[in-house]
């Protein structure tokens, strides 16, 4: 099939540069989607949308087709998080559905509605916002199908409509119901009074068809009708109505969906899988530039109905598993355009982790801080406590998030998302994740309230200093040693938190201890920006004695010049761990989020990392102490 977009081209050169443009346009617009990475925003609130559909005699040609297939479109692709609502009327109110009622219940009435009499659009509008419920922080919306003017059987009535209708619209705007206005075969200058209640209300105006003669005032962008104020006719929101069904959709209602991708030609067969772990309802929405035909949709599910009309199918599955394939055709060439909408139960699964720090000065009492490592993630209900973020494709996903009400921005990294804070002084922690930058619908999603538990504070019970003399008496040779190896040099002293609360952390030299593990270490900057492959450093079986980072990076190759490595120094420790000193004047070393004291050795252990930035200011390492395998424990 030949592109539809080059048909008005006139010879194969015109074609060639057309193609040249759109793969030049493609490749641009490729390479900025690898750079800007944004927060997608959704629309999640609750909302109501009455149905106002104007039956008078004048839109008898049309009620049993293309406008009932436009409403239908709309029903049936809602989530279920939105109620729907309906009021048929021509000189009077002829049929409703309250809201909440379901899509087959409007279908039904509007197969039945009896196209005959005037048109009443006050008592319609009337009708159609006392359907609303009084519930709060509910996004509402009224769209009337109408194809004109206000028409009653005498002047007075038809005045007497118009001022109710216009009133409607006043109290509309009250209760922030925006009301929205489908225009069927354009509306002649007679009938634009049935445009006030956009006007007035801040809804929208679609015009079936292409005559905007009677928007005229450009601004910002928009066309305005004349004359009025709100009431916009923005530039896409006219053409048929299958193409305004889905501008309402996309525009008004904004639900969370993902985009599928596009098939051209004359029928094809989409294929998506169901990610596991919680999905509750699934929608797949196809959009036709032409009708369709032979809609088929195979899956497994607990249950499903597939719904279709002249250039829209809809297939909602519950509790659906693995993958759906819908196939269909087309009655003429064109595109058809598939979205997915995924509804999930869901709640927020919060781990905590308590970490203590210890800041001591030389002949003071230690000061114990503590912090609260947090791994925010998201579980199915019913779904054996299935994380959902490490189903999907969530890697990297960026959410926003509140820690008692102060709000951050996180990254999704391995399923959840990490926060870290301090803990003292607080009671209780509230974590809330906004649900509004997923391609799913989550429904609500409680905030986690979190009781703040700190571990006691140790307790001097048991003394072991005459352990410590002991074994300081068995470490004196290595102390002598190493006292003349660093020459004028401080001896490292280390703090030592133990296992056993009830004892004091306390300082000591580093003793005659063997090196064990070994080293990860990663260049995350330079000042080049030069990529650096990972390197490791193994410390199984090599001799005990001062090593500087200057010696590693030099043994791995790895040139960074005079940037103060030299006076960050490594001892082997007790108990398998490592002593790190920085002793350099402008370097900057953390263990974990401790900064390092200037001359004094800090006990590293297994799976904790060293962050050093260095007298640059720039060249930025990471250093993983990871123990080996046995298989790994050899001696270089």
């Amino acid at each position: 099939m030949k592109f539809e977009m080059c048909r008005w081209a006139k010879g194969w050169e015109s074609k060639k540069i057309l193609l040249l443009m759109s793969v030049f346009i493609f490749f641009l617009l490729t390479d900025i989607s690898l750079y800007a990475q944004e927060i997608v925003q959704f629309s999640v609130s609750k909302k109501e949308v009455v149905f106002l559909v104007d039956a008078s005699k004048s839109m008898g040609g049309r009620g049993d087709n293309a406008i009932m297939d436009s409403v239908r479109q709309i029903l049936y692709s809602l989530p279920s998080d939105v109620q729907a609502g309906l009021v048929v009327y021509n000189t009077g109110i002829q049929d409703i559905a309250e809201v909440g009622s379901s899509p087959e219940e409007m279908e039904r009435i509007l197969g039945v509605a009896e196209y005959a009499g005037y048109s009443n659009a006050g008592q319609g509008l009337k009708q159609a916002l006392s359907l609303f419920s009084d519930e709060k922080d509910v996004e509402r919306h009224v769209i009337l199908v109408s194809d004109g003017e206000i028409d009653m059987r005498s002047t007075e009535e038809a005045e007497a409509s118009r001022e109710e209708f216009v009133q409607c619209a006043r109290l509309a705007t009250d209760k922030a119901v925006k009301i929205h206005i489908i225009a069927v075969e354009g509306v002649t200058d007679v009938a634009k009074e049935i445009l006030k209640a956009a006007e007035i209300s801040g809804g929208n105006i679609y015009n079936e068809g292409t005559d905007r003669g009677i928007y005229d005032e450009e601004m910002d962008g928009k066309t305005h009708m004349e004359g009025t104020g709100n009431g916009i006719y923005a530039e896409g929101l006219g053409g048929g109505l299958p193409e305004i069904a889905w501008d309402i959709l996309w525009r008004q209602f904004n639900f969370p969906r993902k985009s599928i991708g596009i098939i051209e030609g004359s029928g094809g067969t989409f294929h998506i899988e169901i990610p596991q772990g919680g999905v509750s309802k699934v929608k797949v929405l196809l959009a036709g530039g032409s009708e369709m035909e032979n809609v088929e949709a195979r899956y497994t599910a607990g249950s499903g109905r597939v719904t279709t009309g002249n250039q829209f199918a809809v297939a909602a599955l519950t509790n659906p598993k693995e993958s759906i394939d819908i196939t269909f055709s087309l009655t003429e060439p064109s595109t058809v355009e598939a979205w997915l909408v995924m509804e999930y139960q869901a709640v927020l699964d919060v781990g905590v982790e308590y970490r203590t720090e210890i800041m001591q000065e030389e002949k003071a009492e230690p000061v114990y801080r503590h912090y609260m490592d947090m791994e925010i993630g998201l579980v199915g209900v019913n779904s054996k406590n299935i994380n959902v973020w490490r189903q999907g494709n969530y890697e990297g996903h960026l959410a926003a998030y509140t820690v008692n009400g102060e709000e951050y921005e996180g990254e999704i990294k391995n399923g959840v998302i990490n926060h870290t804070m301090p803990a003292d002084g607080l009671d209780m922690v509230e974590v809330d994740v906004g649900m509004d930058s997923f391609y799913e619908i989550y429904g609500e999603v409680d905030p986690v309230q979190i009781k703040v538990e700190l571990p006691p504070a140790p307790v001097q019970e048991v003394d072991y200093r005459p352990l410590w003399y002991i074994l300081g008496g068995l470490a004196a040779a290595l102390v002598l040693i190493l006292a003349v190896w660093m020459g004028k040099r401080k001896t490292a002293l280390v703090y030592v938190q133990h296992t056993d609360l009830g004892k004091q952390p306390e300082k000591y030299e580093v003793k005659s201890c063997q090196y064990t593990g070994k080293l990860n270490l990663y260049v995350v900057q330079t000042p080049n920006d030069r990529d650096i492959a990972p390197q490791t450093i193994r410390l199984f079986g090599r001799k005990s004695g001062r090593m500087t980072l200057e010696w590693m990076l030099n043994s791995c190759g790895i040139k960074l010049g005079n940037v103060g490595a030299e006076d960050i120094v490594f001892y082997p420790g007790p108990e398998k761990t490592i002593v790190v000193m920085d002793q350099s004047e402008q370097c900057t070393v953390m263990r974990g989020m401790e900064i390092l004291k200037k001359g004094i050795g800090y006990p590293v252990n297994y799976n904790e990392k060293i962050t050093a930035t260095m007298e640059d200011g720039v060249t930025e390492l990471e250093i993983h102490y990871k123990n080996l395998k046995p298989s790994e424990q050899q001696a270089p």
